[in-house]
């Protein structure tokens, strides 16, 4: 799955160039590698976030046998504990994992879960590194 949380509006940090980039080459990647993307969200609210999350775990629980891992992959304007969803609202990253955790997804229990976030971790800005 890949949230990729793009246009905000200036009060919540404005719009994140380049995100469709990295949305386009995750999904390019997991492709590579034969693997399902099962879903691929744009732009949610705190509540569809949750919904959009849930929903996920509940294909993985319902489809336990077709996956032998998991994989979270959320774009998204954040700090060090939390993710921004467009409406300015957050989600803990705590929160995102007990969703997919052996009581709330059980049919992915002892399978691995990815979680990758491309967020800043707060209001220090990191420079790039050209490579």
């Amino acid at each position: 799955m890949i949230i990729n949380e793009e246009n905000y509006l200036p009060q919540y940090g404005g719009a994140r160039q380049g995100s469709d980039l990295d949305a386009r080459r995750l999904k390019n990647t997991f492709a590579y590698l034969n693997c399902e993307i099962s879903d691929i969200a744009m732009d949610l609210t705190l509540p569809e976030m949750h919904v959009k999350l849930r929903s996920y775990a509940k294909h993985l629980n319902d489809n336990q046998d077709n996956y032998f891992f998991a994989a979270i992959c959320i774009l998204a304007h954040g700090d060090e504990e939390s993710i921004q969803c467009i409406d300015g609202n957050s989600i803990s990253l705590d929160s995102i994992l007990r969703i997919f955790d052996s009581k709330k997804c059980p049919g992915m229990n002892n399978k691995p879960k990815i979680y990758l976030r491309n967020a800043c971790r707060g209001i220090n800005i990191s420079g790039h590194i050209e490579v």
